[in-house]
């Protein structure tokens, strides 16, 4: 993806920042996490296949299994980010990334 803006594109769910903000930005509000994850996915690499350390469950019961078209990769190492993308419903992007996925620390093992 060579956009360097995202709107109109790609939608990012609350759930995506708030994931992006208990890793990177703690001490900040919804809105500057949303501000850091646009800016810094914006800089990154669309990827058909997900990175190897991401693995994705199919849901159980009602949640259907998770159908990615692509993902967004910015960063690197630990400060390596993913966003999984899928087409949307009912949204003007046609792109939405519904979770921000990192690799987890090793001192969290």
């Amino acid at each position: 993806m060579a956009r360097r803006d995202l709107s109109g594109v790609v939608w990012i769910s609350d759930h995506a920042v708030k994931r992006f903000r208990e890793r990177f930005e703690p001490g900040h509000s919804l809105e500057e996490a949303r501000y850091s994850l646009t800016a810094r996915v914006s800089r990154g690499r669309w990827h058909s296949a997900r990175p190897f350390w991401v693995t994705l469950g199919r849901g159980s019961g009602s949640d259907a299994p998770l159908e990615n078209v692509g993902y967004l990769v910015a960063g690197e190492g630990a400060d390596e980010i993913v966003l999984p993308l899928a087409p949307t419903a009912g949204k003007v992007e046609p792109l939405g990334a519904v979770t921000c996925l990192y690799p987890t620390p090793p001192e969290a093992t």
